[in-house]
């Protein structure tokens, strides 16, 4: 008898872990009502690069992350640059190389407490975990500050589950999709989510898309490097895309263009393009299984499919996520993934 209790749990085990693998694949589903078509937009002429935003290392208190650990991931993720912004010190800069720009993240306490926490790299300032209680900016919201709109570790800590679920369900899938399975752990991450916070808070502001990423376990030995999390994961997970239409050719052009606003935020390794042209709004995406939505002030306004869009220039501050999907019944999206987020639009 306890031969077919084994038999029917084995089966059971089988069926269930299927059933994960199917959900992995086509969860989360859209229905889009109102779709539009764009007409094929030229590529726009853009001097491109990317880069990774708010990285801790071994001289943060609560980080053990080392420099070639650093330069490892940048590398094999093929970054162009890195922002390092470890607590409260510089130190970094004695490593810094023609790839890493140094600054750091510094909490500001006034007698009431902590008040925000804010990150400078030279004269960019970053206003950092601004959706997260304990940091909340209470400052006076001035024009130069750029916002930390997607903050990678607080995002995954508040979707753990959904972020374990689908770690689960990545095992089988790693060994095939290997870099392109960071992919399928987006869908956690929410962006519109954060576009709501962002209004409610009552900002205008350019945005950025941090990592916070702390190395919390590392092993060393000989032929053996540990680090959990991995820098390579958090790379391949978001990064940011720089875009001018002159060339990205020092540090400081990369700075510079951030404080603009003249990036992307990217949950994928092709670069989304947003830019404005006669009055519209345009969008040119790296996959053709794609739609953008466009979110007034937090709210979804209209959608187009395919890898182009053209929106109508909004009347009050937008933003638009574009997405990937699977495959399509009618109306019915599956296996939607955001690929980008594009800075804030101003009427």
């Amino acid at each position: 008898m306890w031969i077919l209790f084994v038999i029917i749990g084995i089966y059971a085990f089988i069926i269930a872990f299927g059933i994960l693998e199917l959900l992995f694949f086509i969860l989360p589903v859209k229905i889009l009502k109102h779709a539009y078509k764009s007409e094929p937009i030229d590529p726009p002429e853009f001097y491109v690069k990317s880069f990774v935003f708010h990285i801790h290392t071994e001289f943060s208190y609560d980080s053990l992350g080392k420099p070639e650990d650093v330069e490892t991931a940048r590398k094999e993720e093929a970054i162009d640059y890195v922002i390092i912004t470890d607590h409260e010190n510089l130190h970094y800069k004695c490593f810094e190389n023609d790839h890493t720009i140094v600054g750091k993240e510094e909490k500001i306490t006034t007698e009431k407490g902590i008040v925000g926490s804010l990150i400078t790299v030279e004269d960019l300032k970053v206003v950092a975990h601004p959706f997260k209680k304990k940091y909340i900016w209470r400052l006076e919201k001035t024009k130069d500050l750029v916002v930390e709109i997607i903050d990678l570790r607080d995002a995954v800590i508040i979707s753990k589950f959904t972020m374990f679920w689908r770690y689960i369900g990545s095992i089988i899938p790693k060994i095939f999709l290997k870099k392109r399975i960071y992919r399928f752990f987006a869908p956690a991450l929410t962006p519109e989510v954060y576009i709501k916070k962002y209004f409610e808070q009552g900002w205008r502001n350019p945005v950025i898309g941090g990592l916070d990423h702390h190395v919390k376990i590392y092993v060393r030995e000989v032929g053996i490097r540990l680090l959990i999390p991995s820098y390579k994961w958090s790379f391949g997970m978001l990064r940011n895309f720089v875009f001018s239409k002159s060339k990205l050719e020092t540090k400081k052009d990369i700075i510079e263009n951030i404080k603009k606003g003249n990036t992307v935020i990217s949950f994928v390794d092709r670069p989304s393009f947003f830019f404005e042209k006669e009055n519209r709004v345009l969008a040119y995406l790296p996959y053709e299984n794609s739609f953008c939505i466009l979110y007034e002030e937090g709210m979804p306004k209209s959608t187009f499919v395919g890898s182009y869009a053209s929106f109508e220039k909004p009347k009050k501050p937008s933003f638009v996520i574009a997405y990937s999907y699977m495959f399509n019944i009618k109306n019915i999206y599956f296996g939607v993934k955001p690929i980008a987020l594009s800075n804030i639009i101003l009427p």
